[in-house]
């Protein structure tokens, strides 16, 4: 889900138990209310979000911060990712690193989780879009920020449900 809609999927995500596998998010986060009413489960979770997004702010110096459009005290995106990776049991989750591909994407993973790991990707200066090869912008928008061609979020998310599909595959077979 893109902006609301990955507020959306990542809040039917929590609750939605057996039904949801995971989620995949772009521009987004929890509000802390969201957050805290979470039912604690194994959720893999992939999230994108660009640096220069102003619709969904990227450091809030691990505290809420007012989103001023919704009135809800939401979380930075990176520390929801983290909070969903403990949720998730993951032991290890790394701090942001550089992609060896890309210098303008920074990730961390989760790793030795109940689950499938949780995946979070930060762009540098993107703003609140989609990121592609083909951004239907091709140039700065007033109030949604710069496009990125940094990664293809499609190939991205597509190749990590595929990897969910996968592990729940294996997992099954053992």
């Amino acid at each position: 889900g893109f902006s609301n809609g990955g507020y959306l999927a990542t809040t039917i995500g929590c609750r939605a138990i057996g039904s949801v596998q995971g989620t995949a998010t772009i521009g987004s986060t929890l509000t802390y209310k969201n957050s805290s009413n979470c039912i604690n489960r194994n959720l893999p979770t992939l999230m994108i979000n660009g640096e220069d997004d102003l619709k969904t702010p990227i450091y809030g110096n691990n505290q809420p911060f007012i989103n001023k459009e919704q009135k809800e005290v939401t979380y930075p995106p990176f520390e929801t990712y983290k909070n969903s990776a403990l949720k998730n049991g993951c032991t290890e989750i790394s701090n942001l690193k550089t992609l060896t591909t890309n210098p303008n994407v920074k990730y961390s993973e989760s790793l030795n989780c109940n689950n499938y790991k949780n995946v979070y990707y930060q762009i540098e200066n993107m703003g609140h879009v989609i990121p592609s090869a083909n951004d239907i912008y091709n140039k700065k928008h007033p109030s949604l920020g710069n496009p990125s061609n940094d990664i293809q979020s499609d190939a991205v998310i597509i190749d990590y449900f595929n990897n969910i599909i996968k592990f729940n595959k294996k997992k099954d077979n053992l």
